[in-house]
């Protein structure tokens, strides 16, 4: 009999259902899962308990600074919004802490090892460095044979010679380790930091800044804020502090900062530059001001509580955010420096309920407490910056650090509210950043 039309004949089958095409649509969305989950953008936490590198390096040595990244260029990448810019990030923060930038060669096209932890441990008086990586295994595999093929020793494995100095890298299988100045064997090694949750990161600083008490930090998440909370080795997640953060209806919906500090000290005391008669001793107040929320100009007010002492902010920056609009006065005792007589108006009434504020601090002869809307921040500092260039050169510091701070502050950009607590006695620290 004829074929007729439409008849298919034996043996043959629909082009949908050939094998060959289900296979390369699986190995295709195989592919995109892995990459997905694997390198691109993200935030990853781990558990520190389990990470492989700390136990063997910091259990060797004490380092005074160390920082622990699980999937550093997923969680870096998403710090940054996936633009990539780590070695500009790095150089912005060591511009701000006014220390030297280390420069290191990216890894390969990425700017940090794709790998499942890093590990950065350094002690600057000796001259001591280390940086350790759990490269994907594969990944490692191609990352030596490339380096050889191109020479490149950061890859492969050699000696670095780099701006601050000699580098030594070697690998230990998918491990990738770089190292500068003796690592031999301590005693006494310092205790690690304990935690159940998962973290974004970890690490330990030691007294070298004066404003951040030494001790172990933990970046993580808590419901849908992102906190770093850390401090002494008992107290590194103890969310109990005697300086207790400021109080939200403090915090008006003109205002983009309010900070409230207590400096005092014996050694301020005894010399005689600061005044116990003052209503607040040692109290001071940074008070930014948000233009888009006023319908004005955004500003600032500095609230000191002990007029004997000098202002924290001093110099052509503030005479450039002044300009001719200052005003000053007191007001319950406390003298208000203003860029206006509106900002003065809205610093004086907040006197009342930060003298509350540190009525609770009893005991406290150091502490910080502050809260912020991280974008009205960054638009304040946007303005100046733009005072800071109408008096260029003569404020070309001042502006290259403020820049920095704002590239600093770009991904908090994003979170809706901030608070942060600082009290040195009893050692503690906590950020918090509220997202939307």
């Amino acid at each position: 009999m004829g074929k007729k039309e439409g008849d298919i004949s034996v043996g043959t089958r629909p082009r949908w259902r050939s094998p060959w095409l289900w296979l390369s649509v699986l190995f295709f969305l195989a592919a995109f899962f892995h990459i997905h989950y694997w390198y691109l953008p993200q935030e990853r936490a781990a558990e520190f308990s389990a990470a492989k590198l700390p136990e063997r390096i910091l259990a060797q040595r004490t380092y005074p600074l160390w920082l622990w990244l699980p999937f550093p260029h997923q969680n870096l990448a998403a710090l940054g919004d996936g633009d990539g810019d780590l070695r500009g990030f790095a150089t912005a923060a060591a511009q701000v802490a006014r220390i030297s930038d280390l420069k290191f060669p990216g890894f390969g096209p990425f700017p940090v090892p794709p790998s499942k932890e890093l590990l950065l441990a350094a002690d600057p008086d000796e001259g001591v460095f280390i940086a350790t990586a759990r490269v994907y295994p594969a990944l490692a595999a191609f990352a030596r044979l490339a380096g050889k093929v191109a020479g490149n020793p950061w890859l492969s494995g050699g000696v670095v010679e780099l701006p601050q100095g000699l580098v030594t890298v070697s690998w230990r299988g998918s491990s990738w380790i770089a190292t500068a100045g003796d690592h031999r064997k301590q005693e006494n090694v310092a205790e690690l930091p304990t935690g159940e949750q998962p973290w974004l990161a970890a690490g330990a600083i030691d007294d070298r800044l004066e404003t951040v008490p030494p001790g172990g930090y933990a970046l993580f998440r808590e419901s849908e804020d992102l906190v770093l909370r850390g401090g002494a080795k008992d107290r590194a997640l103890d969310a109990s502090s005697a300086v207790s953060a400021l109080p939200k209806e403090l915090f008006g919906s003109t205002l983009a900062l309010l900070g409230l500090a207590r400096v005092s000290s014996a050694s301020a005391q005894s010399s005689g530059t600061q005044s116990l008669d003052a209503p607040s001793p040692g109290a001071q107040a940074l008070v930014l001001f948000d233009g888009e929320q006023s319908g004005q100009t955004g500003g600032f007010a500095i609230l000191n509580g002990d007029p004997s002492r000098r202002l924290p902010m001093t110099g052509l920056g503030v005479s450039a955010l002044l300009g001719e609009d200052s005003y000053s006065g007191r007001a319950s005792g406390w003298y208000v420096l203003a860029s206006g007589q509106s900002n003065f108006d809205t610093a004086a009434f907040l006197v009342p309920g930060l003298e509350k504020v540190l009525e609770s601090w009893q005991g406290v002869s150091l502490g910080l407490s502050a809260r912020a809307r991280p974008a009205g921040v960054l638009r304040n500092l946007g303005e100046v910056e733009a005072a800071l260039e109408s008096l260029l050169p003569l404020t070309r510091t001042e502006l290259d650090r403020l820049q920095a701070l704002r590239q600093l502050l770009e991904p908090v950009g994003r979170f809706a509210e901030a608070s942060l607590v600082i009290s040195p006695r009893p050692a503690f620290v906590e950020l918090r950043l509220t997202p939307p």
